[in-house]
């Protein structure tokens, strides 16, 4: 049996065309075309009223989890925010979440992954990262991303958000040496723990006339000049 997902963007009849197969019944009989039926549907539109303005046309039920990699930062330094919207139906219709643009900082979005499955519906989980980068020093309240979707069962909208996140932005011209540069020193450290030593004294050859394969050398000629004057 062969499954697939189909996602409606305008109301109306919609017709959805036969399948077309083509199988072989027997070793006596040629190929024959099997043909499936025509199915029509009426598709709703969705309600006008109270439609939100960040509507991203997704329909189902869902929900959004955030992490933040860090509680403090100093000044100019990234953040990573990372958001996962969860539920069944075309998750991958969304491309992007709104927030509420501030001087305090610059948002830039980073990638999208999907972790989805299509067995029976279409469910899963669309990862969103989003960096963030604070422009003063302070408390800063990190954007909150929002979007909102249409419940097919209770016939409403809903407006998803992200927590409030409240992080300690450090000045660059206040860095506390305790906080990160004992931290680098630490890692700098740890890492020299790999590197052997160079002796900068090269080693002092050891004299020809000391090496034992000069004394085995010194006795062969011996023995062979004694040789040949014996002949």
């Amino acid at each position: 049996i062969e499954k697939r997902s189909l996602f409606a963007y305008e109301p109306g009849i919609s017709t959805i065309t036969p399948s077309i197969a083509e199988t072989r019944l027997s070793l006596f009989m040629g190929n024959q075309q099997l043909k499936s039926n025509e199915v029509s549907i009426d598709i709703k539109p969705l309600p006008l009223e109270n439609q939100p303005d960040d509507f991203s046309g997704l329909v189902g039920n869902f929900k959004l989890e955030t992490s933040v990699d860090t509680n403090s930062v100093v000044e100019n330094t990234p953040i990573a925010i990372r958001i996962s919207l969860s539920g069944s139906g075309n998750l991958k219709q969304v491309t992007q979440l709104f927030y509420d643009e501030s001087d305090d900082y610059k948002v830039y979005q980073s990638n999208i992954n999907d972790q989805i499955t299509y067995t029976d519906e279409v469910k899963g989980v669309r990862h969103f990262e989003y960096i963030v980068v604070p422009k003063r020093a302070g408390n800063l309240v990190l954007p909150i991303f929002h979007l909102s979707t249409f419940s097919s069962e209770n016939q409403t909208y809903t407006t998803l958000h992200t927590p409030e996140f409240i992080i300690d932005v450090i000045s660059s011209g206040e860095r506390p040496a305790d906080t990160f540069e004992s931290k680098e020193i630490q890692v700098i450290t740890e890492d020299l723990r790999y590197i052997k030593p160079l002796s900068m004294t090269p080693k002092q050859a050891t004299p020809y006339y000391l090496q034992p394969f000069a004394w085995l050398l010194l006795l062969f000629n011996t023995g062979w000049i004694a040789y040949l004057i014996g002949t």
